[in-house]
């Protein structure tokens, strides 16, 4: 199925985000197809982590996006990293060249946001450009994991009013994305409802839920899915315990002033396993 555009010359800003983490957005080739407009965005996180395999699981993600290419135009990615002890200049980079080389192209917004330069970063990014519909702001974000819930909820609460500070330089309501892993399972009233107070959709609680995540029904779940009655991801396993990890909707993508949810839905929920998370890929009609 196409989609009805795919992003062309995007990047126009970089923003710091400085409150965020572990942050990075791609943009896919955009046309015009009818007057209708969408916008297909995709969140994953990459698991930095598990580095011996994860070529192999840049292969996976990339093989899907290839094979749904002209169905996603924004890849929002967590745990991007880079440097010597990441093995690699870039693990957002090696996933554009594989994309490249299967004839996918995307365009890298990426800037370092913290760690030690040379050694091993991590980064975030940004505000782009929609042909035949304008700028919006795409928020990308990783929530601590190792956290209170207050610490956790002051992060949240820096996001927000970093976002609001942005925001407030246009003269409308900025149309604006935000997705990421929040470590933050549904149905916290912390995380959840203080985004959702600031004009926020939850894209896939919007359509899914909010009976959407549980272990009996585990589908809209995005960390530790289950396959079956016994947890299988192989990466969701504590690492103090060896035991399998209880499953979570904690990876997101909110919208606001940006139009019409058509579909969202849970994937990387199967194998090939691309990481101890799965991803949501969510498709927005534009006003």
């Amino acid at each position: 199925m196409k989609s009805s555009f795919r992003i062309n010359k995007t990047v126009v800003k970089l923003l710091l985000l400085a409150a965020l983490i572990l942050v990075f957005l791609t943009a896919a080739p955009l046309q015009a197809r009818s007057q209708e407009v969408y916008l297909n965005v995709l969140t994953i996180n990459l698991l930095f982590s598990e580095i011996p395999d994860r070529n192999e699981r840049l292969n996976n993600i990339a093989q899907f996006v290839a094979d749904y290419a002209e169905d996603i135009d924004l890849i929002l990615l967590q745990e991007v990293v880079g440097g010597p002890l990441a093995r690699t200049f870039n693990s957002a980079l090696n996933l554009k060249i594989k994309l490249a080389v299967m004839g996918v192209n995307y365009q890298i917004s990426y800037r370092m946001a913290n760690g030690i330069p040379g050694i091993i970063t991590v980064g975030n990014a940004s505000r782009i450009l929609i042909p035949d519909f304008g700028y919006i702001n795409v928020y990308n974000t990783h929530l601590c994991a190792f956290c209170d819930t207050h610490e956790r909820l002051t992060q949240v609460e820096s996001m927000l009013s970093f976002i609001n500070l942005i925001e407030s330089f246009f003269m409308e309501k900025a149309p604006a994305v935000l997705g990421g892993d929040f470590n933050a399972e549904y149905g916290s009233d912390e995380y959840n409802q203080i985004v959702v107070e600031n004009g926020f959709i939850d894209t896939y609680a919007r359509l899914n839920c909010p009976d959407c995540c549980s272990q009996i029904d585990p589908t809209g779940c995005t960390f530790a899915v289950p396959c079956g009655v016994v947890p299988c991801n192989p990466y969701a396993v504590d690492p103090f315990t060896g035991l399998p990890e209880e499953a979570k909707r904690i990876d997101y993508i909110f919208v606001k002033n940006l139009g019409k949810i058509v579909s969202s839905d849970v994937v990387f929920n199967s194998e090939p396993w691309v990481s101890d998370h799965s991803g949501v890929l969510t498709k927005i009609r534009l006003k």
